[in-house]
């Protein structure tokens, strides 16, 4: 079965850095809980929502082929990311592969990463280049094949899209007359805490709006 898996997997990617949207499932098959970031186009067309559980067998190819957070590695989440096939009824509209979150997953923390754009690597605090425009929905697992929540999810993209987005712009000056932070600096926040007091603070604004957070922390 696995082998077989593995062939499915493979003619389902070929040639391409995408996998379906809709994860194909074997019956009796293990399986992982992972999380689905919809972008722009699975949105307004199909009434996604921007973060939704699917299931993968634990033999996906994500596990084989994928990119990872350097965020997500500093905070102690490690996760493995791959892009979605686009759907044909949105994917001649550059606009619809829009996915801000799955995009800022990837910004880059390396601070002697240097600029190459022969190899979509624009250095530290940008995302490379596959990251950057054609994105498109993108599946989210844990390295570790724990169950991962949409919650967890969102709470991640959110701390990397609103609070490292902002150290890593204020590092490249762009809150003037502010001196930028250093880079050191910026890894030092980059850090469990921080993403634990993020967590928690969604988590106080959804109860707020009475929505049910059932899920404990991701490091539980």
């Amino acid at each position: 079965m696995n082998d077989f898996r593995h062939v499915i997997d493979h003619l389902a990617s070929y040639n391409s850095d995408r996998v379906p949207s809709v994860p194909f499932l074997f019956p009796g098959e293990l399986k992982v809980k992972g999380v689905k970031i919809n972008c722009a186009g699975d949105q307004k067309m199909f009434n996604k929502p921007p973060f939704e559980e699917i299931e993968l067998s634990t033999t996906h190819n994500i596990f084989e082929e994928h990119d990872t957070s350097d965020i997500a590695d500093r905070i102690g989440l490690p996760i493995f990311t791959r892009r979605c096939h686009p759907h044909p009824n949105w994917a001649n509209d550059r606009t619809m592969y829009n996915n801000q979150y799955a995009t800022y997953l990837h910004l880059c923390c390396d601070p002697k990463a240097e600029f190459d754009l022969s190899r979509g690597i624009l250095g530290w605090g940008w995302v490379s280049t596959d990251w950057m425009n054609i994105v498109g929905s993108t599946i989210v697992v844990r390295q570790d094949k724990k169950p991962l929540s949409p919650f967890h999810v969102e709470a991640l993209c959110r701390y990397c899209f609103h609070d490292v987005g902002g150290y890593m712009a204020h590092s490249h000056g762009v809150y003037e007359p502010d001196e930028p932070m250093s880079k050191d600096l910026v890894l030092s926040i980059i850090c469990r805490p921080t993403f634990s007091v993020c967590w928690s603070k969604i988590v106080d604004e959804k109860n707020e709006k009475g929505e049910t957070v059932d899920v404990p922390s991701p490091y539980l």
